[in-house]
């Protein structure tokens, strides 16, 4: 589900980051709110409950359709898997991680809240989310070899 550009090394690097999210996900906590607005919201069930269901029928259609389990499949094979569990759902934009009906669309919008793929997209070291000195705020990111398979 994640851009091959990460390669090994970088999938796994996402996919430990999103596992110490879920594992850091609190209930009924206060969220930032917009900006003039007065409106309270607050995080609502931890969603890792129904991930793990979703992870675990993965698992098992793996298993029932090519006798292994899904993390030892070929991309491709995932790839049909994770499609097929997703079915004809159709997404206006993207959810928040929290709010993502499925783990694979929430791995999605985890990673693409990342400044890291802020910084893959544009091929430059943009560093959102990050603080840089004033006196560079000026400058243009500096460009990022491209790293397309």
């Amino acid at each position: 589900m994640l851009p091959s550009e990460l390669g090994p090394a970088g999938i796994s690097r996402v996919v430990e980051a999103f596992q110490r999210w879920i594992a850091g996900y609190r209930e009924h906590v206060e969220v930032t709110h917009s900006y003039g607005s007065s409106r309270l919201r607050f995080t609502g069930p931890t969603p890792a409950t129904r991930w793990a269901a979703q992870l675990d029928t993965l698992d098992s259609e793996a298993r029932s359709r090519h006798g292994q389990p899904f993390a030892l499949l070929t991309a491709a094979r995932r790839e049909v898997l994770v499609r097929d569990a997703l079915g004809t759902e159709r997404f206006d934009r993207m959810p928040s991680t929290a709010d993502a009906r499925h783990v694979a669309v929430a791995l999605i919008t985890f990673f693409y809240d990342s400044p890291e793929a802020t910084d893959l997209c544009y091929e430059a070291r943009i560093g959102r989310q990050t603080c840089r000195p004033l006196a560079t705020s000026g400058d243009r990111p500096v460009q990022i070899p491209s790293r397309r398979v």
